[in-house]
C-alpha cells in the first residue's frame, strides 16, 4: 500500500525513484566537471534525482543554476559512463 502511494505521488508531482547502479567518468566529463568548478558528488546527485530530458541525457535544476550529463551504459561491465558534463 506504502508503495502504491508513492507511485501515485510520483506521477502527481514527475518524481521519479533515484537511479541505481555505478557511474564513471571519462576523462572529457572529467575536464569539463573541474572547468565548471563542479564535484563528483554533485554529478552523482545530478544522475540519481535528476530528469531525462532526452535519450541518455539527465538534467538537474539547482537554485542558481543548472547541470547536464550525457551517459552511456556499458552492459559488460554493468555501469554508466558520463561521456560529457555542462552547465548553465
Amino acid at each position: 500500500m506504502k508503495e502504491f502511494i508513492k507511485d501515485i505521488l510520483r506521477l502527481l508531482f514527475g518524481l521519479t525513484k533515484p537511479r541505481e547502479g555505478k557511474i564513471v567518468l571519462t576523462r572529457r566529463a572529467t575536464n569539463e566537471m573541474l572547468n565548471n568548478g563542479l564535484y563528483p558528488e554533485l554529478i552523482k546527485d545530478v544522475f540519481k534525482y535528476g530528469m531525462e530530458v532526452k535519450k541518455e541525457v539527465i538534467v538537474k535544476k539547482y537554485s542558481n543554476y543548472t547541470v547536464g550529463l550525457y551517459y552511456k551504459y556499458d552492459g559488460v561491465e554493468d555501469e554508466y559512463r558520463v561521456t560529457f558534463i555542462f552547465k548553465n
